[in-house]
């Protein structure tokens, strides 16, 4: 019995070289293919990601602090963790700047990469709360949410206004 076995590890052993020779020579990395890693290049301002990505998924985790919006289905639910994914997808957005004039200057700021990951944290929070259908834990992981928010844009847009939006000012955030 060993001695089929030697034999077929002799005949497997030519025909494994063969068929390797028959496989195309890969080029050597050089030290430019290496750094030639693929650049970022923004198409859209951190402004924009924030006014039509973490703001309006931010009121939806939000305005389940409401009784007439808490979840009660499961459509509901997953709205919810669409809405916290979305956002902690954003925070990697963020994190690399946006097209608009301050934005690299902002990426570049350790301060600016903290509440970033305080945002992202959040959302990452709201999420598990949301895997796990709890509400309490939704509400709490969107305070977590307005802190980082609201030390964003006290140091980086302070002219932006408070988060709270009335039904006029954002309608959108309404009626779902």
């Amino acid at each position: 019995m060993r001695s089929k076995h030697l034999w077929g590890a002799a005949l497997a052993v030519p025909v494994l070289m063969t068929l390797s020779s028959c496989a195309p020579a890969q080029a050597p990395v050089t030290e430019k293919a290496a750094d030639a890693a693929p650049v970022f290049h923004p198409v859209v301002s951190v402004n924009d990601v924030m006014v039509g990505v973490v703001d309006h998924n931010s009121h939806i985790l939000w305005n389940i602090g409401d009784p007439k919006k808490a979840p009660k289905t499961e459509a509901d639910w997953h709205n919810l963790e669409h809405a916290s994914t979305t956002l902690a997808a954003a925070g990697s957005i963020i994190e690399l700047g946006g097209s608009g004039p301050d934005d690299a200057k902002w990426a570049k700021d350790p301060e600016w990469t903290k509440l970033n990951q305080a945002m992202t944290n959040a959302a990452l929070k709201a999420k598990l709360a949301v895997d796990s259908k709890n509400v309490a834990g939704v509400l709490a992981a969107g305070d977590d949410l307005v802190m980082s928010c609201e030390g964003c844009h006290a140091k980086f847009k302070p002219a932006i206004p408070a988060h709270v939006a009335t039904k006029d000012q954002q309608p959108e955030h309404f009626g779902h």
